[in-house]
Parts: C-alpha cells; structure tokens; sequence
C-alpha cells in the first residue's frame, strides 16, 4: 500500500507538471486568429531572404492574401528632457498587424504602418520614455537620424509567442532610408523532441513502476506469509516485466550519459578563434568620433586590443549572396579592422598580394564552394575583380548544429560605421577594466544606455536550449528510475516470499547466507544482461536520430553503454539485496513453522 501511495503520488505531481508545461509549449502563437493560413519561408534551416522576396511572391502567386517581412535591430530614441533611451524594434510591412493578432490599443491594423515613415509603440514603452501615452502623430527620432510618426499605440505582447518582445513596430522600407541604401528593397544582395521524450519518459515510469506495485498491493498478506500463495500468472510474466524495467533503466541511463556528453561537446568545441576574454559592445556612436574612442579605449589599462567591425562572430555577420559563374552562392559577410584576425587568434594563410582598400579575405568554406585554386590571387563579387589577400582556416560563426558556409573579409570602411565594437581585456582587474570602458563609452554617447557582454557567455547561449533540454530529460529520466526502482523493490520482495519454503530447507541443510543470496540475486542478474542486450541497439538508434540534428556531434562511444549496463546492475543489485540478505538471515524455523 505505501508502495502504490508513493508511487501515484510521485507520478501525479510530475503528471500535473508535465501537462502545464506542455500547455505552455503547444500554446505558443494559438492566439493568432490567422494561425492556419500564416507561413514563414524557409530553405535549409534558414528564414533569410532578399527584400525584395515578398513582392515577388506575392506578385507570382496569387494565392498569396498578404506578406510581411521582418527585421529586428537596436537603437535609441530621445524621450522627455532629451532623455536617450534603448530601443528594440521590429521592422513589418504593412499587412503585419492584419496577420498577427497582437492588440492594438490605438490605430487600425490596416492602416497603423501604411505610412513610410509610421512606427508602432508598446504601452509599456510609450509610457516609460514619455511618462504618458502620446498623441497620434507626434514625432520620434531614431538614432538622432531618422524621424517617425506615431501611428499607433500596442498592448504589450503575451509571453506565449515566438516573436522576441519588441518596444516598437516599424514600417519596413523605411530600412532603406535608416540605412541610405535607396536600391535595398530592390537588390538581392542581402539576402518536438523535448515533449515527445518527456511524454514518452513518464508513460515508461508509470508502466514501469505503478504496475508492479498495484499487482504486489492486490496480494494476500497472510496467504504470502505461509508461503501458500501463488500467482494466477505463469512466472514467465513476473520475469518478463522485470526485464522490461531493467530495458527501461538501462536505455533511460544511455540516452541520458550521451545527452550530458553531447552538451560538454558542444561547449568545449574549438570554434577556430578565441572568445575568452572578448568584450563585444553595441556601437552607437557615430561613425567620425570612432577613432578617438579607439584610441582612448586602447590607453586604459587592461586593455589589450581594440577592433571596430560590422560583423562578429557572434552575430553572424550579414548574408549576401551574388552570382559566380553561373552558381548563387550565400556568404556571409563582415567588414572588419586589419588587426580583427590577429585578436581574434583566427589563423590566415597569406596569398602574397599587397595590402589595398579593396582586397578580400575568403574562408576555405568559400574557396571550396567558388572552386578556386588553393592560393587564389583574385575574385569577382558583384562583378568587380578584388584581390584576395588571404584565406582564413575556416571558424564558426553560427552554432554547431550548421556546417561552416562561405564567408568573405573586407576592410571596414570609416565613414560606415561599426556596428560592434570588440575588445580584448586582461584577465586581471577585468571588474575595474570594464567600468572604465562603460565610462569612456557614456562620454560620447551621453548617457545613452549601455549593451555589452562577453563572447564567451553569448556563444554559451547558442546551447540554452540542449541544457534546458537536457535537464529536463535528466530529471524526467531519475523520476522513472525511482519509480521503477519502487515496482522493482516490491516485485523483488514477491520474489523473495515465493523462496521463503526453499530458502528454510536450503539453511537446515548447512547452505550458508552468501550461498542463498546469491541463488536469490542470479535470476535477477540473468534479467538485467538481457534487458541490457535489447536496449543497447533501442538506445542507440534513438541517440543516433538526435544527433543528426547536429551538424558537428559527439561520438557513440561503447563506454556509455558498459557503464549504463554497470549502473542498471548495480541498481538492480542493490533494490534486491536488501530483500535477499533479510530472507538469508531469517530464521528457517519461522519459515517452516506450519509445514
């Protein structure tokens, strides 16, 4: 009975706990009146395109109702006092508001970004920068360069959606005015394992765990007593749902040893740079004051290197993608100082071309995808020859479950502007460096708010997912072998009481306790060997499927089996050994009392 109890009571609360978080999940974007009828285009494992895609689709097609494109970016606003503060905003089309159910508070979603220069403020926001809802129509600058008209007001958007929270909703071709490309709308150039195992883990506790217990609950105390009781079913039965277990546990503990071995793999894999010690900041400030706030940062001490970049590591860079010989070929592009290799440890093998404005460094990904020789001397990109000055050993700049793509280097040109800025810091004193660095960086942007962090914790974040993944494997995983420990105990002690004549006779007859413990714990161990057989092939066909949602994986290694199997033993050793030493130390005159 204390079994049963214990058992149910576990298996509800995890029960209750599971169906709230997979409520949370498959809640996630039902809100949208539209939901059926909304798709998001995609090749590969990517959904980046070209501006000018949405048009087109929907000048092809004509089942095509609406479209919208969209693109996040960060910035500043000035609100009451001048005051700056940070934005985070979505650039859409029009047609956004009248797909995505998010709630307008003030304006029609028709109409709130038919104008150019529209924008969309959250309540939250509105009420933070201005201290109250403003008027329709007032103007806003954004990053002391663009100004917006107030079109409408948003409620803040619910958490159940895949949509990162924004402070503001933008007209999308105004990009090409923040970005005084006037062509880039028309240009080309820039271009559910987790709830099914969880599931899937709890079915195999409660199969594993309650049912065992409530047969050992329906049992006769008095008849298991005497010995004189004797399941219906053929032994064959008890045997078998004990293997199960023991398959349960040991394909359980293998697939969690390569998940954990998984994750150390994918953190402590060579990136082909170093991201230790690397501080990445947001620039915001303008393009002809870069260079004395290099070299000011470059003077406090700590610092070790300063490089000013459009494109990291980190974020990617961006995508462009031009015709080569006949061949569309995606690249990623980042516009970097000449220093950016050297601190970033990146290994590059020179061509033997002299340093010019407009030479290019192409990875090896890219001289492999564009088949040009070994050391190439020049490319054309965009239809202009550049000499290329080296080739970098190929470095991931997404995470491991993509393969290295091709990526090309240019100078950064001054006039542009950086849109990260990268330094490089002791490891002593780095409390006392970074502060200096928040200091120097308000100078010239007064008072504007401050994003920064390490690269080293942004590339952790890659992997958020997989720990939290992981986890909840894990702990999903030790609630079924607790449970199936409880079915194993109790099945164990049934054992033990069905011996009880034999193990009397066995003692009268001199058999010493270890002699009778291990009659009692051999049929057992029989079990666990052949439970172990069967899940070695199950876990690994399973493991298999997972890791080929990695493009860069850890390997099967056997020793995760042998120790799986070494752990299922010693749990099944340990659950029946108790009961195994009680019944060898037992008085054989107690057991044979009525007989």
């Amino acid at each position: 009975a204390v079994i049963t109890i214990l058992g149910f009571s576990i298996s509800l609360t995890f029960v209750i706990l599971l169906v709230v978080y997979v409520q949370k999940e498959y809640s996630v974007d039902q809100f949208h009146v539209n939901k059926d009828r909304i798709y998001r285009l995609v090749h590969d494992s990517y959904s980046v395109f070209a501006p000018p895609s949405g048009p087109l689709l929907a000048d092809k097609f004509p089942e095509v109702a609406g479209y919208t494109r969209t693109y996040r970016q960060d910035g500043f606003i000035s609100g009451r006092n001048n005051e700056k503060f940070k934005i985070s905003y979505l650039m859409a089309d029009s047609a956004f508001f009248s797909m995505f159910s998010f709630q307008l508070l003030e304006g029609r979603p028709e109409t709130v970004l038919q104008g150019r220069r529209s924008i969309v403020l959250s309540r939250s926001y509105a009420l933070n920068v201005f201290g109250k809802i403003p008027e329709q129509g007032e103007l806003v600058k954004l990053d002391n360069k663009t100004e917006y008209r107030l079109s409408g007001i948003m409620a803040d958007w619910p958490e159940n959606t895949h949509f990162q929270k924004p402070d503001a909703i933008i007209n999308f071709p105004s990009l090409a005015d923040q970005w005084r490309f006037p062509q880039l709308l028309t240009t080309y150039d820039n271009p559910l394992f987790l709830v099914y195992a969880v599931l899937t883990v709890l079915l195999v506790g409660l199969i594993a765990g309650i049912i065992p217990a409530l047969k050992i609950s329906a049992f006769n105390p008095v008849e298991v007593i005497k010995g004189g009781f004797r399941m219906k079913e053929k032994s064959v039965y008890s045997r078998l749902l004990i293997s199960f277990q023991y398959l349960l546990i040991s394909s359980l503990l293998i697939s969690a040893l390569f998940i954990q071995k998984q994750t150390r793999f994918l953190r402590n894999y060579d990136l082909g740079f170093k991201k230790d010690q690397v501080l990445w900041i947001d620039n915001t400030i303008e393009a002809d004051q870069l260079k004395t706030f290099k070299s000011i940062l470059e003077d406090i001490p700590g610092v070790a290197h300063v490089c000013c970049v459009r494109g990291t590591p980190v974020d990617g860079g961006n995508n462009n993608t031009f015709d080569h010989n006949g061949k569309l070929i995606s690249f990623q592009t980042f516009d970097v100082d000449t220093s950016f290799f050297s601190m970033m440890g990146m290994e590059v093998r020179r061509t033997g071309m002299a340093l010019s404005d407009n030479i290019v460094w192409l990875n090896e990904a890219a001289v492999k995808e564009m088949e040009l020789p070994e050391n190439p001397v020049s490319v054309k990109i965009y239809g202009q020859e550049r000499p290329v000055y080296g080739v970098v050993k190929n470095f991931h700049f997404r995470d491991l479950r993509q393969t290295i793509g091709p990526a090309y280097f240019q100078i950064l040109n001054p006039d542009h502007g950086a849109w990260s800025i990268l330094v490089k810091v002791s490891d002593k004193n780095v409390f006392e460096t970074v502060n200096k660095i928040k200091a120097s960086y308000h100078q010239f942007t007064h008072g504007l708010p401050l994003t920064m962090g390490f690269m080293d914790d942004s590339i952790n974040k890659w992997y958020e997912e997989e720990e939290r993944t992981g986890l909840m494997i894990g702990y999903f995983t030790l609630l079924t072998i607790v449970i199936a420990v409880m079915g194993l105990f109790a099945m164990s002690l049934y054992y033990v009481q069905q011996k009880v004549k034999e193990i009397g006779i066995r003692k009268v007859n001199g058999a010493r306790i270890s002699e009778v413990m291990a009659m009692l714990n051999k049929d057992f161990v029989r079990w666990v060997i052949i439970a172990f057989v069967i899940a070695t092939p199950l876990a690994w066909f399973a493991m298999t499927k997972w890791l080929e949602n990695f493009a860069y994986k850890t390997t099967l290694s056997w020793w995760i089996f042998a120790l799986a199997g070494l752990l299922a033993l010693g749990i099944a050793l340990l659950t029946v050994s108790w009961q195994s030493w009680k019944a060898a130390t037992k008085n054989p005159v107690a057991s044979l009392r009525y007989e």
